[in-house]
């Protein structure tokens, strides 16, 4: 007797699937280099598939399995990471174990229902997982002094020299892609953001070369953001620096107090520029650290008088205040100077000069004039004598003259060998008689012709006249 058992339907596949293609999914730094700067690198398997029969079930994919392999040749794959069973956007999606800097080959094992497996070729990747070296950066100055990293420019050059990377060579070597400035306000404080363009190709010599974006005068600190080809970022120290394009005019010059004469008992005063010094000191304010340069202008010719650096010096890439200078001029000659000053900063800008301060050069005064009034030039009638003989019987006569404006006139009266002096202001030289002997006034010394002593007393009166320069001296003998 025979029975038979219920069919089965077999499918006999001894034929491997179709691997399909790796590919590393690459988010961070440069893509397509096969450099990722993750731990655990994320995969792609497309185009994996089996065929070859529909029964008892469909050729299919089973399972897709990552394995990995150290350096660029040799060693052995060992499974890593999780398998992965279905598609996903049509493709196997799938995460490498985690792995350290180096460079690794990865391949991926597609398994069919029946067991068979293929392979997929392998893809070299590098892990990189350490930042670059940032290098050193420094502004380029070529203003003024060329440490104090204070520029005249709006857009200051920059030059980052050692930046650099390594560990790898393949799939590609280990390098800075880019280098780009970024910029913050002030010395401390605030947010640091992109400025100028990045650079992504170093000079002949390794250095890399960069303009910041245009910047108002200020204090600024800048730094440079280093990327490597994983995407990996370091940060060169920030540097401070000063854009100073504006230069500052010098202000507030004057003839310091001790250079600024003034004789006693005149109108002079020791702040009204006028001064017998000839070689007075100026003083002012300026930017600090800059130096000054005083000049002056007298009958249409300018001289350069002396040079000052302002106090305070400039501080290293900050803005350096305002200081004090004074200078002491060369000689100058007698008559109304124009003086101006300029300044140059630690940037080496120029300013345009300051206003103009008039000071008098005055060395030299008028030699007086003098005479009896003609009220106190008495004369009697039916005589010979005159109102301008300087004979008189006025014992208080009044004496009046010419003389430099706002100057004191000191008159001297020697008579019977004693000599007394009277002093008004605004007047030079006098002459006059008395009516017991002649005098001769001659604004410091008063000569008389007879040897008899007199008493005298001397005073002083304002004249009347209102005309300028004008003096008189009433005198009593």
């Amino acid at each position: 007797n025979t029975s038979t058992t219920t069919a089965i339907t077999i499918a006999i596949d001894v034929t491997a699937p179709t691997a399909g293609t790796l590919a590393i999914v690459e988010t961070d730094g440069t893509t397509g280099d096969g450099v990722v700067s993750t731990a655990t690198p994320a995969f792609t398997v497309s185009g994996a598939s089996d065929s070859g029969y529909s029964l008892p079930a469909a050729a299919s994919v089973a399972s897709v399995q990552l394995q990995v392999a150290s350096g660029t040749s040799g060693g052995s794959f060992a499974n890593s990471g999780t398998a992965v069973t279905s598609l996903t956007n049509g493709a196997y999606a799938l995460t490498l174990g985690t792995q350290t800097d180096g460079t690794y080959r990865v391949q991926a094992v597609v398994t069919d229902l029946a067991g068979n497996t293929s392979t997929t070729s392998p893809v070299t990747i590098a892990v990189d997982l350490t930042a670059p070296t940032a290098g050193t950066l420094a502004v380029t100055d070529t203003y003024g002094t060329t440490t104090d990293s204070i520029v005249r420019t709006r857009t200051p050059a920059f030059t980052l020299t050692g930046a650099s990377d390594s560990g790898y060579t393949s799939p590609a070597a280990a390098g800075v892609t880019s280098v780009r400035l970024q910029v913050a306000s002030g010395t401390s404080g605030g947010t640091f953001a992109d400025s100028g363009t990045a650079v992504t190709t170093a000079n002949s010599d390794g250095t890399y070369t960069l303009t910041l974006a245009s910047q108002a005068d200020g204090t600024y600190r800048v730094q440079a953001i280093v990327t490597d080809l994983a995407g990996n970022t370091s940060t060169a120290t920030a540097v401070t620096i000063y854009v100073d394009v504006t230069p500052t005019v010098p202000t507030i010059l004057d003839l310091s107090t001790a250079s600024d004469s003034a004789g006693t008992g005149t109108t002079g005063t020791t702040s009204d520029d006028r001064t017998n010094v000839q070689t007075p000191v100026v003083t002012g304010t300026s930017e600090a650290g800059s130096t000054v340069t005083l000049s002056g202008t007298i009958n249409g010719v300018t001289t350069v008088l002396g040079t000052a650096t302002a106090s305070n010096t400039a501080v290293s890439g900050v803005a350096g205040g305002t200081g004090t200078w004074s200078i002491t001029t060369t000689t100058l000659a007698e008559g109304v100077h124009s003086l101006t000053a300029t300044s140059t900063d630690a940037a080496g800008n120029v300013s345009g000069a300051s206003t103009a301060l008039a000071i008098t050069i005055d060395i030299t005064t008028a030699t007086p004039t003098l005479d009896l009034s003609v009220g106190s030039d008495t004369a009697g009638t039916g005589t010979t004598g005159t109102t301008s003989d300087d004979l008189t019987s006025v014992t208080t006569p009044v004496i009046t003259g010419t003389g430099e404006a706002g100057s004191l006139v000191t008159i001297s009266d020697t008579f019977g060998g004693s000599t007394v002096a009277s002093t008004w202001t605004r007047h030079r030289t006098v002459r006059g008689r008395g009516r017991r002997g002649r005098r001769r006034t001659t604004g410091r010394t008063t000569r008389h012709r007879r040897s008899r002593a007199w008493r005298r007393r001397v005073r002083q009166s304002r004249c009347t006249t209102g005309r300028p320069g004008r003096w008189c001296l009433a005198r009593s003998w």
